[in-house]
């Protein structure tokens, strides 16, 4: 389907807290989900947001406390152990592709950095590749500007709530949201 069409799937009302229609839409391709899996289970742990194309995303750096809280012990080949836990970004996308792949799965977080005086971390994905002609997916952005925003202008939150899933068995797992979106504008800003 057309840009134009799949940005009619998803419509940002002014009312607060209405929750996505339609699964896979424009804004669910840049607002991911994140998931810890330790053995067998899987533990919803918050939201990232795209920043660029190759998978690189921002999150929070209490989301990613939260997701080395379940870790278990690991043991290296010499005895030692590690705290073990693997993190990913759940992308669901309606575009469909000749590739089942990039309609939508877990992307696996290789690496994250925090900002140490700040809530503020990123994550880097690994993208899955088309098996046909061997690109990697490319993610929609969520474009970010330094300055802050001006009194009047308009805002939007989005978010999961109510997030759960069930233990993985037979390389299946059940997993739940429910998303919302509000939208308002700045009243005030605080410099």
């Amino acid at each position: 389907s057309s840009a134009n069409e799949r940005n009619k799937t998803q419509q940002i009302s002014a009312n607060a807290f209405v929750p996505f229609d339609t699964v896979g839409g424009p804004i669910q391709e840049c607002v991911l989900p994140l998931v810890a899996i330790v053995a067998d289970a899987v533990y919803p742990v918050g939201t990232a947001f795209v920043i660029h194309p190759d998978g690189l995303l921002m999150t929070a750096t209490h989301v990613l406390e939260y997701a080395a809280s379940f870790a278990q012990p690991g043991r290296r080949p010499d005895g030692t152990t590690y705290p073990h836990y693997e993190l990913y970004a759940l992308y669901v996308s309606a575009q469909r592709t000749t590739s089942p792949c990039m309609f939508g799965g877990p992307l696996p977080v290789d690496k994250l950095w925090t900002a140490p005086d700040h809530d503020v971390a990123i994550v880097f994905t690994r993208l899955p590749q088309d098996v046909e002609t061997g690109q990697k997916l490319r993610l929609p952005t969520v474009r970010l500007r330094p300055r802050p925003p001006k009194v009047g202008e308009p805002i939007m939150a989005v978010g999961y709530h109510a997030m759960g899933a069930s233990r993985i068995v037979e390389g299946k797992v059940t997993y739940k949201q429910q998303t919302s979106i509000s939208t308002a504008s700045v009243t005030e800003v605080f410099e």
